[in-house]
């Protein structure tokens, strides 16, 4: 269970230990945001999220009969995980919030579960 404060050495290492959580408590985790210092550009906080996080764009076309027609996945669900690189240049949790608004898949349905970014 990822807590803050955990340690991970690299913010790959915390990102596939999440997704690997996702796996097992039914739902897929997509990387959110990254954030560089001003100085050297070098990433020193990322935040992951539930993929039904946020709301789909309304978008407008000119031809709307040729908009093709997706299912609506995205729920505004609240659970992320964000993690800072720490002076000892280890990463860390900063925050975790494990409420999602969405139902969670269970264990038969896991497998239906799309891991985004790469394969575990």
């Amino acid at each position: 269970m990822p807590h803050e404060g955990m340690l991970f050495h690299s913010h790959e290492e915390s990102y596939n230990f999440y997704n690997s959580f996702g796996l097992t408590h039914g739902f897929a985790v997509r990387k959110y945001s990254t954030y560089k210092s001003r100085k050297d550009e070098v990433i020193v906080r990322r935040t992951f999220v539930c993929n039904r996080e946020g709301f789909k764009k309304k978008q407008e076309a000119d031809n709307k009969d040729n908009i093709k027609r997706r299912r609506e996945t995205k729920c505004g669900c609240k659970a992320s995980m964000e993690i800072i690189l720490n002076k000892l240049g280890t990463w860390e949790i900063k925050k975790f919030n494990d409420i999602h608004s969405n139902d969670l898949l269970k264990s038969p349905n896991k497998k239906k579960i799309k891991i985004t970014q790469q394969v575990l």
